[in-house]
């Protein structure tokens, strides 16, 4: 009987060492994980910077006169200062540059017929943007509604980071959009 329960006794100290060993890298995990969000925390407060990046929102653009109008919108509502919106309407046969242009964003009409597609509207508008480089540039689809906050919090991100963010995208059925 004693032999047996110094088995039981064994067998139970080594399922704890085992369920420790396990144990202590998830809570290393759990402790860094912690430890960043309080540093972001710290790092995200939405004060703004004494001297805010100079900032350019760059937002390719094909054939989304419909759409373009709502994402500018939101984008106004609350752009930051010393921030401009660049609309690239890229290969389009619509009205996206006027109603983009009558929405307050300065555009580029960018026609090369033998390309197309988001990364040669990106080129376009960064080729643009050489002549007068900013700080920061964030990219934004034409036909995504932008959450209040959103630019301020990406441009000074990158700012201090001095490296690319991203946003987080939730998508929304389109009658939710409505």
């Amino acid at each position: 009987m004693e032999a047996a329960l110094s088995i039981e006794n064994i067998l139970t100290v080594l399922a704890w060492l085992g369920a420790a060993f396990v144990l202590l890298p998830m809570l290393v995990v759990i402790a860094e994980i912690v430890g960043a969000m309080i540093r972001g925390a710290r790092n995200t407060n939405n004060a703004p910077l004494q001297n805010f990046p100079s900032t350019v929102v760059l937002i390719p653009a094909h054939n989304e006169e419909e759409e373009v109008s709502r994402t500018l919108a939101s984008l106004s509502e609350d752009l930051p200062p010393n921030c401009r919106l660049l609309c690239v309407a890229h290969n389009c046969s619509d009205s996206t540059a006027e109603v983009a242009r009558r929405m307050g964003a300065e555009v580029i009409e960018a026609r090369d017929v033998s390309r197309g597609g988001k990364p040669d509207a990106l080129k376009a508008g960064l080729r643009w943007l050489d002549a007068n480089p900013p700080e920061v540039v964030v990219v934004i689809d034409a036909d995504c509604t932008v959450s209040k906050g959103a630019v301020r919090t990406l441009a000074t991100q990158v700012h201090m980071r001095q490296r690319p963010v991203m946003g987080a995208y939730f998508f929304v059925s389109s009658e939710g959009c409505r």
